[in-house]
């Protein structure tokens, strides 16, 4: 059985590579996988030597772009995003958030300044509400570690902390604003 079965897939090779239409690529998944050069498709062939599937990989120019805006939104998610600096009123302090999207991850870094003997406490209060262009929270950061950020001299100059949240691509890009909240 087994040698009829290499037997036949060596002649169906054979004879289809004999009219350069069709390319083996290789295997995928225990199945067949060659390229059809004249049509321009990835063909899927199971172990029965029946087409199980094919990629058409000729695009028109909408799927094109559509590849093209993807590409482009992906690129700009994952250079940093600064969105600015809030003071935390009634303080003498200010907050200030950058993100970034990486691997299906909203990367965020948060600092508080200045740096002094009760940021600490207020740092161990603030939890960071992303939200959408209604204002709706899409997502809360609610650091819980802390470091210290020092100076050439060695002193303190800011709070630090950083982490992630499991986000999409499209969620990523629905933030619009922060919002700091902190108790007293």
């Amino acid at each position: 059985m087994y040698r009829f079965f290499t037997l036949s897939l060596i002649v169906f090779f054979i004879s289809i590579t004999s009219c350069q239409k069709y390319e083996f690529i290789g295997l995928k998944e225990g199945q067949n996988v060659f390229l059809d050069n004249i049509n321009g498709k990835v063909i899927y062939i199971n172990n029965s030597n029946r087409v199980v599937d094919y990629v058409d990989l000729k695009l028109n120019s909408s799927e094109i772009t559509r590849i093209q805006i993807d590409k482009d939104l992906n690129d700009s998610a994952q250079k940093m995003k600064f969105w600015g600096d809030k003071n935390i009123p009634g303080t003498k302090y200010s907050l200030e958030l950058s993100t970034r999207f990486y691997n299906d991850k909203l990367l965020y870094i948060l600092q508080i300044r200045p740096y002094d003997d009760g940021v600490s406490r207020l740092a161990n209060t603030i939890t960071v509400d992303l939200v959408d262009t209604a204002g709706f929270v899409l997502e809360t950061i609610d650091p819980t570690r802390w470091i210290r950020i020092v100076n050439d001299e060695g002193k303190a100059q800011r709070l630090s902390t950083s982490g992630s949240l499991p986000v999409t691509l499209e969620n990523y890009f629905e933030i619009d604003d922060w919002s700091p909240s902190w108790r007293n």
